[in-house]
């Protein structure tokens, strides 16, 4: 499995994503053919689904950069130290 499908500059199309958004869209598409068997109108799906899973994306691409991207060193929450001294061990019984 290639994990960069097609890159152009600094912006690479990556495997995964590609699968999940394949993923999503196969899932909206049973999710409307189950409202239409049911009776409800299948348009409802879409109008919910649709602006979720673009806001998921998009929250997990910029938790992503800001928190483990290695291209920004010391902006990711991962490498602040902790705030104050470290803590003595508390001796072990009583």
């Amino acid at each position: 499995m290639y994990p960069l499908l097609l890159s152009i500059g600094p912006v690479g199309v990556q495997t995964a994503g590609v699968v999940g958004i394949i993923a999503a869209w196969l899932a909206v598409r049973a999710a409307e053919k189950e409202m239409a068997a049911k009776g409800h109108a299948p348009e409802a799906v879409r109008d919910f689904l649709g602006p979720a899973l673009l806001a998921g994306f998009i929250a997990a691409r910029l938790a992503y950069v800001l928190l483990l991207d290695p291209a920004l060193p010391g902006l990711h929450a991962l490498d602040r130290a902790p705030a104050g001294p470290p803590r003595e061990p508390e001796p072990a019984g009583g």
